[in-house]
Formats: C-alpha cells, sequence, structure tokens
C-alpha cells in the first residue's frame, strides 16, 4: 500500500479549500464520508482528512491542523501527482510519517497544561511575601519571571508539535551611507 500524509495549519487548509474540492472533483474523488470521518474514494485510491477543531471559538469551531493522506495499491496515479503538485507548493504545508492519534493529542496538551502550571506556581512564589522579609519579590523580577515562562510555555509547544517553531527573519547586511 502507498502512501502519503500531508500536514498543515488549519488556515492553510481553510485558505485553500475550494481550489482544493475543485481538485477532487476534477478526478472524480467521490465524497463517502460524514461529518466525524472525511473520507474520497477514487477508482484507484482513497484521500482521507482528519481535521483537530478548536471549538471554544466561534458557533462551528475553527480548523486548528489538517491531515490529508493519499492511499493506494498503486506507487502512482494522477491524482496523487495532483495532490503533491497542490498542497506540495503551498508554504506551511510538510510531510508527516503518520497521522496523529487523538490520544496522543490529548497527552500533548495535558503535557502542557501540566509543564504551565508548574510555570505558574513559580511565578506565584514570587508575588507571596518571603519568610524572610515578609514582602514579595520586587515588581522587576515578577515580570522578568512572567516574560520567562511566556517564552518557556511557547518552546515547550513547539517542542510537543502543537506549534510551528517560529521563522527568523534574515538580517539586512546592507547599510546606507
Amino acid at each position: 500500500m502507498s502512501r502519503l500524509i500531508f500536514h498543515m495549519k488549519g488556515f492553510t487548509y481553510s485558505t485553500n479549500k475550494k481550489e482544493w474540492k475543485k481538485v477532487l472533483a476534477a478526478y472524480e474523488m467521490k465524497w463517502v464520508g460524514n461529518m466525524e470521518a472525511w473520507i474520497w474514494i477514487g477508482d484507484k485510491e482513497k484521500l482521507v482528512a482528519d481535521f483537530h477543531r478548536d471549538m471554544t471559538v466561534g458557533e462551528r469551531g475553527v480548523t486548528k491542523d489538517a491531515y490529508l493522506m493519499w492511499e493506494s495499491e498503486h506507487t502512482n496515479t494522477d491524482f496523487k501527482e495532483a495532490f503533491i503538485d497542490f498542497w506540495g507548493e503551498i508554504d506551511g504545508v510538510k510531510t508527516v510519517d503518520k497521522m496523529p492519534d487523538e490520544d496522543e493529542e490529548e497527552d500533548k496538551q495535558e503535557t502542557l497544561d501540566k509543564y504551565i502550571k508548574s510555570e505558574q506556581f513559580r511565578v506565584d512564589k514570587l508575588k507571596e511575601p518571603s519568610p524572610h522579609t515578609g514582602k514579595p519579590a520586587p515588581g522587576g523580577f515578577i515580570k522578568s519571571a512572567e516574560r520567562e515562562m511566556e517564552e518557556n510555555v511557547a518552546k515547550k509547544r513547539v517542542e510537543l508539535g502543537l506549534d510551528e517553531p517560529e521563522k527568523k527573519e534574515e538580517a539586512n547586511d546592507t547599510e546606507e551611507k
């Protein structure tokens, strides 16, 4: 069985969804899924989608991540080429080895939540009166700890695969004289 999986952020999928549906129609990929299982079937292959949604945003939620998996007994088909041509050229789309496991995503979120609590505990301790002085840490220390906490949480999100690493902009080496 040949397989190819693309992963992208929800915004990337949503922005290109209308054009992608035209590709599906052009290759006569038939919708056989429902609102819980996103599946299209063609003569030689199938396409399975997995959408991770944040239901706390808006009435219908918002797509956070999208995974599109092409599968076929054939190693190459016209639709596979169209799949690669369409999604492979879009910034922010990458190939992955497997579809995500919902439990794995929940475990990552749980790990992040615990990490945030431990970081917040450290910051909160600075706000409490010291047993030695009876006063909380100076405001500058607290603000510094809060900034550090935000940076650490952002790094942890990337480490867990919940966020993409930030792209560093190249410095402009030319100076006006």
